[in-house]
């Protein structure tokens, strides 16, 4: 199996986010970058399940799609389908600090950079997610104490 046909299958392998359940194509960085939780009806089962054990069924359920061809550079592959998620969450998380990225991924800021570059997630699309996800957080808040006081007016 050549590289090519390895990131395809991993590709439709790979855990999708909640808008993106119904097809097996990439995350686009917006989307990965913009994620919030995960959907409520899995979260006991993920938190009851080891993330080892996530890592070991989706891999299983993976190498059962592979014919007698073994496929070449599988490591490489895998690791960069953990690493991106895993990036861009921690980018999140330190709201873009790339000096707390770098302490929290235990990685010097020459290996983050060369990693954001090589999994294409650029600083203007961690602060376009960020933005935007200011932006429904206070549109949430607004409603939140918009409807606390109608629903005072009206008593």
């Amino acid at each position: 199996m050549n590289s090519e046909n390895l990131n395809r299958t991993i590709e439709g392998a790979t855990v999708q986010g909640p808008t993106d359940d119904s097809d097996n194509t990439a995350i686009t960085n917006e989307k990965l970058l913009s994620f919030s939780s995960c959907p409520e009806e899995f979260k006991l089962f993920i938190e009851d399940t080891s993330l080892e054990k996530l890592v070991y069924w989706k891999l299983h359920n993976l190498f059962e799609k592979f014919d007698e061809d073994s496929p070449n550079d599988i490591l490489k592959t895998v690791l960069a389908h953990v690493e991106r998620p895993l990036f861009a969450l921690v980018l999140k998380k330190t709201k873009g600090n790339q000096s707390k990225a770098a302490d929290v991924l235990g990685c010097n800021r020459n290996t983050l950079h060369r990693k954001l570059k090589e999994f294409s997630i650029e600083p203007r699309d961690l602060r376009r997610a960020l933005r935007n996800s200011e932006r429904s957080s206070t549109k949430s808040t607004f409603n939140a104490r918009l409807e606390e006081n109608t629903v005072e007016a009206r008593q």
